[in-house]
């Protein structure tokens, strides 16, 4: 919060109106800042257990992506050092996270490329980064978005017994206008 505010104080502010949108910023940001604040401490009080469990499974799944590289480094016949190949893919990791790319597209593969050269032949490079990237990202999207449109279709579909049930209800509704000598207004 006290960088915002700086930032505010270097940034020339004229107008009436960004004065009050940065007070409404300041406010909501603190607002946010506490609320955090709480929940925190709550976590760490009362639910000590949970913030374990999170932090475990966390590292399993980094861990995962980290040695899903070295495995597929080996089944390409390279004969590279587990502990170095394993602080560089935590390097690599940390260079996508701040990718101005979508999804650290061109990036990730040419930062694979660049770290790992020194530790495998130059012909095994590109294959290694596409065949990495695959595993570690694409199937897992491509896999997910199966399964979304499973779900997704699942939700579309109706039972044939709520559309027979709907088609009664219609027949009911303009069988009672005809009776009451309204006319049908869907004609």
């Amino acid at each position: 919060l006290g960088l915002v505010k700086q930032l505010f104080r270097v940034i020339p502010v004229r107008l009436l109106r960004l004065h009050s949108f940065r007070d409404r910023l300041l406010a909501t940001l603190n607002l946010e800042i506490q609320h955090f604040r709480q929940i925190f401490r709550e976590i760490l009080q009362a639910r000590k257990t949970i913030l374990l469990a999170t932090i475990l499974v966390t590292v399993t799944l980094y861990c995962n992506k980290y040695v899903m590289a070295y495995v597929i480094a080996r089944a390409l016949d390279q004969a590279v050092p587990f502990g170095i190949f394993f602080g560089l893919q935590i390097i690599q990791y940390v260079l996508i996270y701040f990718a101005p790319t979508p999804g650290a597209s061109g990036l990730a593969e040419i930062s694979s490329s660049w770290l790992m050269n020194p530790l495998m032949s130059a012909q095994v490079l590109v294959y290694y980064a596409v065949v990495w990237r695959f595993f570690t990202t694409f199937l897992g999207a491509f896999l997910g978005g199966f399964i979304f449109f499973l779900d997704l279709r699942s939700w579309v579909k109706k039972p044939a017994s709520v559309k027979k049930d709907k088609d009664i209800v219609e027949s009911q509704l303009l069988a009672s206008r005809v009776e009451n000598g309204k006319p049908n207004r869907r004609a």
